[in-house]
């Protein structure tokens, strides 16, 4: 397994709020702390460049910001956690939704006697 490193890892909605001028990042983070944006993230970034009005000045934004900002791509490892991670999520989700559909189907009963 891989070494931990320190830092923040960052969201595509953060860097988007920060080149946008709503946030700064420098004011949010201590001197020197490492940044770090997933490789679907920088994605999303210039896909959204593409679709502004200003593609070409908004994917300068981006460029310059990843200088300072450290990548994480893509291997088997980060694909084992996340298959992992889904996975209790979506037991998660499936459970929670039988349990509401079952509370809402006896309230639906309650109120509709021909539902129960």
């Amino acid at each position: 397994m891989a070494e931990r490193a320190n830092g923040i890892l960052l969201d595509t909605s953060v860097v988007v709020a920060h080149l946008r001028g709503l946030i700064n990042l420098q004011d949010l983070t201590a001197p020197g702390e490492p940044l770090f944006l997933p490789l679907v993230a920088v994605g999303e970034l210039y896909k959204g460049a593409l679709k502004s009005n200003h593609p070409e000045r908004n994917r300068l934004k981006i460029d310059e910001f990843l200088r300072v900002a450290a990548i994480l791509y893509l291997d088997l490892a980060t694909a084992e956690v996340y298959a992992r991670i889904a996975d209790s999520l979506e037991a998660r989700a499936l459970l929670f939704q039988r349990m509401t559909f079952g509370f809402q189907r006896s309230r639906l009963s309650a109120i509709c006697p021909s539902h129960a």
